[in-house]
């Protein structure tokens, strides 16, 4: 194979390869396109309905008695309110993710990561005041829900 042959095959793998993307870019920003107002309100309470389900399925983990339900409102608050604020994010990657630049990815994953992290700490006095007043039993089963599961491996159920 000469230079003039391998330079013809380059050429051919980047036109080919130009072409595609130029076919497959606007098809796959097409289907990134937002929502319409029908499936953004399934997308909502879907992600209502997943909150809602996730605390519920801490509150029976934990084994959540009747003294305790007011301490844990406060816990189920925050992570309301987490759920919410991070909504706003996703939803603004999901309605620009077709035209973001890396920059612009890069940027919204570090305010996600961000908004995550305050929620994390407002989470934290909530859940702090409630451990406080579980039995070492009920905290070992906390222990065992958040400390060696929550980091590691998140349930699908969840």
């Amino acid at each position: 194979m000469n230079i003039n042959s391998i330079k013809l095959t380059m050429c051919s793998c980047v036109i080919s390869t130009a072409l595609l993307i130029a076919v497959a870019v606007p098809a796959w920003a097409q289907k990134a396109a937002a929502p319409d107002a029908v499936e953004q309100t399934k997308v909502e309470k879907s992600a209502a309905d997943w909150v809602e389900a996730r605390i519920t399925k801490l509150h029976d983990k934990l084994h959540i008695t009747a003294v305790q339900e007011p301490a844990w409102q406060d816990v189920a608050k925050s992570m309301r309110e987490s759920a919410m604020s991070m909504k706003v994010l996703i939803d603004k990657w999901a309605f620009k993710s077709a035209k973001m630049t890396a920059l612009d990815s890069l940027k919204l994953h570090g305010e996600m990561a961000e908004e995550h992290a305050k929620g994390m700490h407002k989470l934290y006095p909530s859940f702090e005041a409630l451990y406080k007043v579980m039995p070492a039993a009920q905290q070992a089963i906390a222990d065992d829900v958040f400390a060696r599961h929550e980091g590691r491996k998140h349930d699908k159920n969840m």
